[in-house]
């Protein structure tokens, strides 16, 4: 870190609220990767560090970076609809 910087517990960005680190992202390139750090420069300009899964640790200027929340999604599914999937892939081996 450089002795100007100063680093951000958050961050807001018009479009996708507030950012911290640990938060998902999704980059229209990069794809999706985690806040690792928020910084803000000495000349009052901030940036993002996103580690991405694909290509690795990115410093990003937020405002530049056309950043979006991402969302995990997670099918809900209930015991029935489960043992369904199960049958139609291993078939019925109770018979």
């Amino acid at each position: 870190m450089r002795s100007k910087e100063k680093v951000l517990t958050e961050y807001s960005l018009d479009g996708v609220g507030l950012i911290k680190p640990g938060d998902e992202l999704e980059h229209p390139l990069f794809g999706v990767g985690k806040v690792e750090d928020i910084f803000e420069l000495g000349d009052g300009t901030n940036t993002i560090r996103i580690l991405f899964e694909a290509h690795g640790s990115k410093a990003l200027v937020p405002e530049y970076a056309n950043l979006s929340k991402y969302e995990r999604k997670y099918v809900e599914m209930d015991e029935r609809t489960f043992m369904q999937k199960v049958t139609s892939l291993f078939g019925n081996r109770n018979t």
